[in-house]
């Protein structure tokens, strides 16, 4: 019985730390992309741990950002409004993550305005601003890199 206990609790404490990692390295990505295969990297990465909210967002995240490498436009908007449906449903179970809010942000601040998916812009930038120094550091700079790139 200890036995299985004790499994149980590492592979609990692995799977978070795993996580961590997992989303340190999405933050790494996203700030480095410059290609379709860093783009393609990043949702490789996310796509081992979907049932994390932050690391699903990123996921939705590339896949709208892959969109810039899709030809066909029919296709592209129907993406489009699957990935940022599920991108504000995300937001609607986990309110006050800042993460995820810094990118739908950033989807949002990239988007071509016809599509109208901008209604959010200045609640989200809020939130953040508001909330950003509660944060651990390594978050806290990730935003602050990401937000500077939108200042250039």
């Amino acid at each position: 019985m200890r036995i299985l206990l004790l499994f149980i609790l590492l592979s609990a404490t692995s799977r978070c730390i795993c996580q961590y990692n997992t989303i340190d390295e999405l933050r790494s990505c996203l700030t480095t992309i410059e290609s379709v295969h860093e783009i393609e990297d990043l949702i490789s990465i996310s796509n081992n741990h979907l049932d994390n909210p932050i690391v699903l967002a990123y996921n939705c995240t590339g896949k709208l950002m892959l969109l810039d490498y899709c030809g066909n436009p029919f296709e592209k908007y129907r993406i489009f409004i699957k990935q940022t449906t599920q991108l504000d449903s995300i937001i609607q179970t986990n309110p006050k993550n800042i993460e995820i809010r810094l990118l739908r942000y950033a989807i949002q601040h990239n988007c071509p305005s016809f599509l109208l998916y901008n209604k959010d812009m200045s609640n989200d930038i809020k939130m953040i601003e508001t909330h950003l120094s509660q944060e651990d550091k390594s978050l806290h700079e990730h935003i602050k890199t990401i937000l500077k790139s939108f200042k250039k």
